[in-house]
């Protein structure tokens, strides 16, 4: 760093060299002249360095609101867009919601249930600064901004409430049943369970039913626990699940009935152990009622697996 001297006038200097006050005196001097000031270990490059990292230090402070309201622009547009978003799928899914309740309340009736199926789209509360759907603000997630349940009201006057709280055993699976062959053609193949599904119902009920675990067996391997021979009646394979006690144990026994051994476990479950000829006559009746059935049934299916 270069201090100017002056010629003939005698000054005194004081110069700040990284925060060290370094002083000179020069009396008369005989000519012009520059004197060089540092303290000891004085570094010229890492002064500079300093230097210039500080005016950038300030060049970024001082554009730090524009950026900020860069930023909050560009934040205000992702929560239009997820928003607009959330608007479309609540639409589709409301509009989904009817056509499903429409479908699942006509095999209740068919089942004997009342047609009280309900499905319930309601935004998800959100807080100020959340993307606005239906006006609000609404908390959104990867799943949407909604809150799906769907409720069932079993007995009349009673309002409708969420199912797996309200119904009771046999109501679900027959509930399970309904949105089951509802919505068969849109899921995919797996294995599906009923137990007492049955419960309550009587011999028309008993035979609807059992169709329409047939025609869901197109697309899903179904396993069913029944006392109804008209539900038994339409299955592929029958198996006869019986308990015995051997040896101070109980033992549980599994058989395929096949031929006249299923007529006959067919007519017992109709009249119960020592069926005549009349039992067994409707046995053999159901079973090739159900035959019938399902020839029409897979005359009409398509297999999707074979398809390209």
């Amino acid at each position: 760093m270069l201090v100017n001297g002056a010629l003939g006038v005698p000054w005194v200097s004081a110069l700040l060299f990284g925060g060290v006050a370094a002083y000179s005196a020069v009396n008369y001097l005989p000519r012009a002249s520059f004197v060089v000031l540092a303290p000891v270990g004085h570094d010229p490059v890492r002064e500079v360095d300093i230097l210039e990292r500080a005016q950038a230090e300030v060049q970024r402070l001082e554009g730090a609101a524009a950026r900020r309201a860069v930023v909050e622009q560009q934040l205000a547009a992702l929560r239009d867009e997820i928003g607009s978003a959330a608007q479309s799928l609540r639409t589709a899914r409301r509009r989904g919601a009817a056509t499903l309740e429409t479908a699942v309340n006509r095999a209740l009736s068919a089942l004997e249930l009342p047609p009280t199926f309900v499905v319930s789209v309601e935004g998800r509360p959100g807080v100020d600064g959340d993307p606005v759907v239906d006006g609000v603000p609404c908390s959104v997630e990867r799943s949407g901004g909604d809150l799906v349940a769907y409720l069932f009201a079993p007995n009349a006057g009673e309002p409708a409430g969420p199912i797996a709280k309200i119904a009771s055993g046999g109501e679900l699976s027959r509930v399970s049943l309904a949105l089951e062959e509802a919505l068969s053609d849109a899921s995919e193949p797996r294995t599906l369970v009923f137990d007492e599904i049955d419960a309550g119902l009587g011999g028309r009920a008993g035979e609807t039913l059992g169709r329409s675990l047939r025609r869901i067996s197109a697309q899903h391997q179904v396993l069913c626990v029944t006392h109804l021979p008209q539900v038994a009646a339409q299955a592929d394979v029958h198996l006869q699940v019986r308990k015995r006690e051997e040896g101070g144990r109980t033992i549980t026994e599994v058989r395929r009935l096949t031929g006249d051994e299923r007529m006959r476990e067919l007519a017992s479950m109709l009249a119960g152990d020592g069926a005549g000829s009349g039992a067994e006559a409707a046995a053999r009746e159901l079973l090739a009622k159900a035959d019938r059935k399902s020839t029409r049934l897979n005359s009409s299916h398509t297999d999707i697996s074979r398809m390209p």
